[in-house]
């Protein structure tokens, strides 16, 4: 299954506004800090970056966009204009933070000792030194360093400018956000340029992002925009379905009996009412968070016994889980490695898992599987594919895992393949890891040709400069759709590139891949959404800051076009921007008429930013036509009712009138419900009269279960069939426990029985 990514590779440049043209208006390109010869002006990098001056600034742009040279700009924008104050740029890895620093040597005109890297490798006395030279321009260090150094005593008062790089990761306690607080609390006027190819899709996470860094500002491009799709090059995304060995279903029925035991015990304190076939690792982990909370309000020491008692369960249960998907996911050698790490670590749940007597059974069974996942043979092959058509090319392949990440380098060794490993720095017990030193080697290596195959874990997927990859294979789907942009963007940067998803069928892979796309899909419309809420909210802030003794010389799109500034002898402060600012502005006017041609552009931008934007109330009709779309799309995946929602909601669609919608389309039969997910009606159901013909028989069944996908039934009282999607020809909703009189064929696929349904003749 293939899924174009982008539209077609335009094969030309014809779109791109002439260099010279955006040199002669832009306040940007005008600086003689920049080596302009050594950059290849985007129009859009270069509006962006226009748009982030005077205001802290969240710019989300897909990978291998240009974030660095956005940086770069609004960097030389603030030393040229304020030269007794210094930037800090900020990423979250060593590798990125000398790409940072190579990046802006090369393209602007500083000397070598006006750049200083500073990690955790130097000395924090001699970071000491380094923090008070007045020498120094730009610093590149890692937020974990300048945390450490705040707390030491440094002063970033004198920062006319801060990068956030990787900016989705300023939530919680991440170092970011002290940065962040220490910073706008101690410099006088300070300004932070937030950078990320997608700050997530939960709009609370987002908000959090935001105020941490204390945004003002969100500027979005996806690959879409008619300034940016020039520059983009195809990303073919190809599913490679595959099915787990036989002989694992044996090793998985034992970790499921396990599962079971201790789910059973749950259900029983009302905690969950599912089995280890639809339990999901979300919804266990949100059983540990209620037991946590009566643990903390229980005062009976009894109960707070049987409490911490359900809670060891529970942690046996995740762990558990997580064993069955690392089988059917990553296979038999992973899992075999982590059953191996259990008997070594203190923890309780593993002490308590270790010595049931089952648990020796399991390692026993997965010891003696000798069947590699078939994901494998599959990789190898992708690999051979591209290779005999690119013999100079380069793959990245991603796994979560640094087991199979060194598994899979020794099985493409043995085939052949100049292959090597990259991993991060922490060093764990059990784990490989890599210095800083290792990892900036393998890059250059890899860069260089050396090495053929990077097979990496998440390291990889931040902010890596690697133009020549040409594939990029997922070995398993992930839920985070930042991972999973950041992982896509390795590839198509320089030419048409190709991503293979590796899907173990019937497994959380499916679950985890159809996660990743619902949240890409959100995140626009929840960028849209938090802007509108900064506007409303921040407005004083938002503007006051920008256009103090200025007005905007040019008004475009408030979220990203150009907006330079002109000097001006009038005084405008924010108390313009309260309750009668117009009344108040036509007061300061009197004294400075000449103002009047800006004074009328900042009016008009003001009232841009100020209106709400609100999508009009849509007919009944059309909003049904939008649904039934959304759901044809899906066909017989079927689209979650929750989702569906969801996703209307955030495009600015009234729930009620959802709800409506739904119900007509449901009433009228052009779509049905089964298990939490729409499907459509693709044919009319058979009416009574319906004529048997061919091999199509008559039978009696009795609908036993409804599963996402699947019904299973008995049928004539006697077998027990499957009916999938796909065999359920006119895509006929059932009900549970119920009976029916039907048509259709028996058949048997790999052993099991199922049903190929073709009619309802009635309901018993």
């Amino acid at each position: 299954m293939i899924r174009e990514d982008m539209g077609k590779d335009t094969g030309n440049r014809s779109n791109h506004m002439d260099s010279s043209d955006i040199m002669s208006s832009s306040i940007i390109l005008e600086n003689p800090l920049l080596r302009k010869e050594k950059i290849e002006i985007r129009k859009y990098q270069v509006k962006i970056a226009e748009s982030s001056i005077g205001r802290n600034t969240l710019v989300v742009l897909p990978t291998a966009l240009g974030k660095t040279v956005i940086a770069v700009y609004v960097s030389a924008y603030y030393l040229y204009i304020q030269p007794n104050c210094r930037i800090l740029v900020m990423a979250p890895t060593k590798p990125l933070v000398n790409q940072h620093k190579e990046k802006f040597a090369q393209l602007l005109r500083l000397e070598a000792h006006q750049l200083r890297v500073l990690t955790g490798d130097v000395a924090p006395e001699e970071r000491k030194l380094w923090w008070r030279s007045r020498d120094v321009m730009i610093f590149f260090t890692t937020p974990e360093v300048v945390k450490n150094d705040l707390e030491d005593g440094l002063s970033l008062d004198n920062f006319s400018l801060i990068v956030f790089d990787e900016a989705h990761r300023a939530r919680k306690e991440y170092a970011y956000t002290k940065v962040a607080k220490h910073y706008v609390s101690s410099c006088k006027n300070p300004r932070i340029l937030a950078l990320t190819a997608s700050p997530g899709s939960d709009a609370n996470k987002v908000r959090e992002i935001v105020n941490k860094l204390f945004i003002e500002n969100i500027i979005y491009r996806s690959e879409y925009d008619r300034d940016v799709a020039p520059y983009i090059h195809n990303i073919k995304i190809e599913y490679k379905m595959i099915e787990p060995p036989v002989s694992y279903q044996r090793i998985a029925n034992l970790i499921r009996e396990m599962l079971e035991d201790c789910l059973a015990q749950l259900r029983e304190a009302g905690l969950i009412n599912k089995d280890c076939g639809h339990i999901s690792r979300r919804e266990l982990l949100e059983v540990g968070e209620k037991i946590r909370e009566k643990i903390k309000l229980e005062k009976n020491k009894y109960a707070r016994g049987l409490s911490w008692n359900l809670l060891l369960l529970q942690n046996i249960a995740l762990i558990l889980l997580h064993e069955l998907e690392l089988l059917l996911s990553q296979g038999a050698y992973t899992l075999r490695k982590f059953l191996e790490n259990s008997i070594t670590l203190e923890k309780k749940s593993h002490r308590k898992l270790v010595i049931d007597p089952r648990f020796r059974l399991l390692m026993n069974m997965v010891e003696k599987e000798v069947k590699e996942h078939p994901k494998i043979p599959a990789l190898v092959e992708e690999l051979r594919k591209y290779f005999n058509d690119e013999p100079n090319g380069r793959v990245i392949v991603f796994t979560q895992y640094r087991d199979t990440a060194e598994h899979l380098v020794d099985i493409l060794r043995d085939r052949g393949f100049r292959v090597e490993v990259f991993v991060g720095q922490r060093k764990e017990k059990n784990f490989i890891y890599m210095s800083q030193r290792e990892q900036l080697r393998t890059l250059k290596r890899f860069n260089d040709g050396e090495i053929q195959v990077l097979v990496s874990t998440s390291i990889g997927e931040e902010g890596l400069d690697i133009p020549q990859c040409g594939l990029v294979v997922f070995y398993e789907p992930i839920t985070s759709e930042i991972r999973f942009i950041q992982r896509r963007g390795r590839t198509g940067r320089l030419r048409t590139g190709r991503c293979v998803i590796l899907v173990a069928e019937n497994t959380s892979d499916e679950v985890y891949l159809e996660s990743a796309y619902r949240k890409v899909k959100k995140t626009k419309n929840i960028l849209e959404k938090i802007n509108q809420e900064i506007k409303q909210k921040n407005l004083t802030d938002y503007t006051g800051s920008v256009f103090t003794n200025s007005f905007p010389e040019t008004c475009g799109e408030v979220d990203g076009n150009n907006v330079s500034e002109k000097n001006s002898n009038l005084s405008f402060s924010k108390s313009c921007l309260e309750e009668g600012w117009r009344e108040k502005l036509e007061e300061v006017l009197k004294k400075d008429e000449s103002m009047r041609h800006h004074a009328n552009r900042y009016m008009e931008w003001f009232e841009q930013i100020t209106s709400t934007s609100i999508k009009p109330k849509t007919s009944l009709l059309k909003l049904s036509k939008i649904i039934y779309k959304r759901i044809l799309k899906m066909g017989d995946r079927g689209f979650p009712r929750n989702l569906l929602v969801e996703e209307l909601i955030h495009d600015g669609y009234n729930a009620s009138e959802i709800e409506k919608a739904l119900k007509k389309l449901l009433k009228s039969r052009r779509i049905f419900e089964e298990c939490g997910r729409l499907y459509p009606f693709v044919k009319e159901k058979l009416k009574n009269s319906i004529e048997i013909a061919g091999d199509l028989k008559r039978f009696k069944i009795c609908v036993e279960e409804l599963y996402p996908g699947k019904i299973v039934v008995l049928v004539n009282d006697r077998w027990r069939a499957v009916i999938p999607v796909e065999l359920n020809d006119e895509l006929i909703s059932l009900k549970k426990k119920a009976e029916y009189i039907v048509v259709g064929k028996l058949v048997r696929i790999d052993g099991r029985l199922h049903l190929r349904l073709h009619g309802v003749i009635r309901e018993l």
